[in-house]
């Protein structure tokens, strides 16, 4: 089956006595709706190609953010990590210096509430995240991406 026309004309009073003047009516009817009918399907067109290459930058832009969103992820898993490792470290080290235990605990303490005054920073940082990751999804659910 064909698609319909995208363009109908309806002309109303046509002077149908005047055999002459109809049919150079109609034949300049004719050139003007087809005029408009390429017309249209350029616009068409250059409307699908646009269509497309947003579609594509979406995907384009929601990968990028995908892997943005897991290398920050990782980097905050690692990050703690490193910090348990200094925190093991300093207070192995502790041990073999010449300090007091008040003064080890003291160090200690200082040492522990910096470690998680970071990590709590990092915390918020953890809403950020899941933002990135819901926007990401959202994105994805326009595309049609799974």
């Amino acid at each position: 089956m064909e698609d319909p026309p995208d363009i109908s004309l309806l002309v109303h009073d046509m002077p149908l006595e005047d055999i002459e003047r109809c049919g150079r009516l109609r034949d300049h009817m004719t050139m003007l709706v087809e005029g408009a009918e390429v017309r249209i399907q350029g616009i068409k067109a250059t409307s699908k190609k646009r269509g497309e290459a947003l579609e594509y930058a979406g995907w384009r832009i929601t990968e990028a953010l995908k892997e943005i969103d897991s290398a920050q992820r990782q980097r905050l898993v690692e990050t703690r990590i490193a910090f348990s490792d200094l925190i093991d470290k300093i207070e192995k080290a502790m041990i073999s210096t010449a300090m007091t235990e008040s003064q080890e605990r003291f160090l200690s303490a200082i040492v522990r509430d910096g470690v998680e005054e970071i990590i709590k920073a990092q915390s918020n940082e953890i809403d950020i995240q899941n933002k990135l990751t819901a926007i990401i999804n959202e994105l994805r659910g326009l595309l049609g991406v799974k």
